[in-house]
């Protein structure tokens, strides 16, 4: 169950001093509250322990958001100098007030389920867990754009600067029940209580069960991001504007911040890296036709890890039936773009493109299985040497009107058909990493994906109806180790339908929405026999899901 509710409270303030200078300020104010309340019950086998298993588990978390931005856009002189600049605030806070996980475990059909109650809290099994993040998030940015014409070509100089500044607080509690004494005598019955009862009052004491808080120091931990960054661009044309060149550098200053604990041995932690990155682009666009572009570009950008990637902190997820702990050593992720782009524009509000692309990666983070642990699954995040992407892109937005000659139908140009497809390979090399596949895909990559549909918009009227779908090819969902297959997500088709349709001469608009009308079983497995596709009586499931339809109604009214 999702429940959202919010407000927004935007002002903006036009003025113009003479015809040549313009000027705006806007405030934008905005409040979302959210929650997700969530129930969960799993079936099956646990094949690493040998038990039939049931277990439930209960989230509720909520999260509140609060933002302010204040902008200003300003053009001076005839010259049309623009001078963009915004500051802002937001504070994202993010609550679990219990979290809370049971399992029951069997040998064999011919014996009950039963809580493995021990003499020491393992929290997996029967635990209780609490957690409050909170984010404070400070921005300000400014940017300058200067034309300039030099002879038969025209030339735009634009530079920036921007900061940006991020602090969280992260806490949080583990609880866990376990035998009272090692000799209890109401445990076996107390074990084999149902979900709704085992843990009342009167199931605690000496001869049942005690609740105890096993909250390490690495449960907790505060970081800050920081950016410093300024870029200087260039955009000159050339030859009556049919060849353009957009290039500049950027300059970024990163540092990060995180105290924490380690997770083995409760050692302190303290990181503060700061890394200075140089991130050149290039892009060059030639018409030679005034429905034609050519497009090529090149390109350096970066990604870094998050504060939850970086802390050891260790997590019981249950939607992955694994613990999941971050990991101090991440290094940020360096990636190199190269493409080359042909478009095509038929009329107005229609494209048909097609690109090649290449993207070569240093240090990607992906989300692996440790190898080594015998306390059930756990995984972590580390950086892998490197790996690479490569493919092509067609995208498609046309009437149908464009495919009849003398073509005088309404209808038709109200009908549009839209589509992106992508094909790819991708590889990461792991010569150097122990204990995982040497070549593979990198982890969620696949190697097929595609959008697609039509949009009928009745412009006389006011109807509109969309019926789109959506396909990804397989991929790696959790990269395995040695001893353990990665686990690969099986591809499903999603279909959407929208109808919307307006009255009271477009001021109420009704809108109907019907999402994933298939409704087809998402899996989880591991490619057994290694054919490169999923076979329900020979791969292993590692959980499978079937998240059903959702539908949705709204009614809106323009004063």
């Amino acid at each position: 169950k999702n429940v959202s509710f919010g407000g927004l409270w935007n002002l903006a303030l036009s003025f113009a001093r003479n015809n040549d200078n313009s000027n705006k300020i806007s405030l934008k104010n905005l409040v979302n509250i959210n929650s997700f309340d969530q129930i969960v019950e799993r079936e099956g086998r646990d094949y690493i322990k040998g038990y039939d298993i049931k277990a439930y588990n209960t989230l509720y978390t909520q999260n509140r958001l609060i933002s302010s931005q204040l902008n200003g856009e300003h053009t001076f002189s005839k010259r049309k100098v623009k001078l963009d600049w915004g500051l802002g605030y937001s504070n994202l806070n993010r609550i679990t007030p219990d979290y809370r996980t049971t399992l029951y475990q069997r040998g064999d059909s011919s014996m009950p389920y039963m809580i493995p109650f021990s003499n020491s809290v393992q929290p997996n099994i029967a635990g209780r867990f609490f957690s409050n993040q909170n984010d404070h998030s400070y921005n300000a940015a400014a940017d300058l754009t200067i034309p300039i014409k030099i002879g038969s070509s025209s030339h735009q100089i634009k530079t920036g600067s921007m900061l940006h500044f991020k602090k969280r607080n992260f806490e949080a509690r583990q609880f866990g029940y376990a035998r009272y004494k090692s000799n209890s005598s109401n445990i076996s019955e107390i074990s084999q209580m149902s979900i709704d009862s085992v843990f009342d009052s009167r199931n605690m004491g000496e001869e049942g069960l005690l609740i105890r808080e096993v909250t390490k120091l690495s449960d907790t931990y505060e970081s800050e991001q920081n950016t410093i960054a300024g870029y200087l661009q260039l955009e000159s044309s050339f030859l009556r504007n049919k060849l353009k060149f957009i290039y500049g550098v950027r300059f970024e200053s990163y540092r990060q911040i995180l105290n924490t604990y380690a997770l083995a041995d409760s050692n302190p932690i303290s990181i503060d890296t700061t890394v200075n990155d140089f991130l050149p682009s290039l892009n060059i666009i030639y018409t030679p036709h005034s429905k034609i572009n050519l497009r090529v570009s090149a390109s350096q950008t970066v990604t870094r890890p998050e504060s939850r990637e970086l802390a050891p902190f260790s997590f019981y997820d249950f939607g992955l039936f694994a613990l999941v702990s971050g990991n101090a050593n991440l290094q940020r992720t360096k990636i190199s773009n190269a493409d080359f782009r042909f478009e095509y524009y038929p009329k107005t509000g229609q494209l048909v493109s097609a690109s090649f692309f290449y993207k070569y990666f240093q240090n990607p983070i992906e989300k692996i299985l440790f190898p080594g642990v015998n306390e059930g699954r756990f995984f972590t995040y580390i950086n892998v040497p490197k790996a690479y992407t490569y493919g092509t892109e067609l995208e498609l937005r046309l009437a149908l009107s464009s495919f009849m000659k003398n073509n005088k139908s309404r209808f038709l140009d109200d009908f549009a058909l839209v589509a992106n497809a992508a094909y790819m390979i991708s590889e990461v090399n792991l010569d150097d990493v122990v204990g995982v596949e040497e070549k593979r895909p990198m982890q969620g990559q696949s190697n097929i994906i595609f959008n697609g549909g039509f949009i009928y918009n009745d412009s006389k009227h006011h109807f509109s109806v969309s019926f789109m779908s959506n396909y990804v090819g397989r991929r790696i969902f959790l990269v395995g180790n040695e001893f353990d297959p990665s686990v690969w997500e099986n591809p499903r088709w999603l279909l959407d339908l929208t109808v919307s349709k307006s009255f009271i001469k477009n001021k109420l608009e009704l809108k109907l929405s019907i999402k994933d009308l298939l409704a087809q079983r998402s899996y989880f497995y591991e490619d057994i026999n290694q054919n490169k596709k999923f076979d329900r009586n020979s791969d292993n499931i590692n959980f499978s899901y079937k998240y059903g339809q959702q539908a949705s109604f709204s009614a809106s009214y323009k004063f």
